[in-house]
């Protein structure tokens, strides 16, 4: 299994909450046209509360996927489908978040319910 995270931030002065219905309705909605049987899960977080120190970022997207070609089949096709914008939809998220970052990470679980 390959799990992928990412983070982003907004660019000054643009409305969270407005963001938040974009992400979460549109953009998800476009992405899972396009997601294949491989992906097993996809999760959209916001940070709500910061705990320790100023917020480094706004949210944090978790995905996982059965190959890392499953995985690979979905980003590529994220960067070749166009949506109403007449972005593709890779281009249409990147082109409204700053500081994204990304990675595929090993994971622990300490507890589970």
């Amino acid at each position: 299994m390959v799990k992928f995270i990412a983070t982003y931030s907004l660019p000054k002065g643009m409305d969270g909450d407005e963001f938040w219905g974009y992400h979460t309705g549109p953009h998800a909605k476009d992405y899972m046209k396009i997601a294949g049987p491989g992906l097993i899960k996809y999760v959209i977080k916001r940070v709500v509360k910061p705990m320790v120190g100023e917020q480094q970022f706004f949210a944090l997207i978790e995905m996982w996927w059965e190959t890392q070609e499953d995985m690979d089949k979905e980003m590529d096709a994220a960067r070749k489908t166009t949506v109403v914008s007449g972005k593709t939809i890779a281009d249409d998220f990147m082109d409204r978040v700053t500081d994204y970052r990304n990675a595929i990470i090993e994971e622990f679980v300490v507890k589970e319910p």
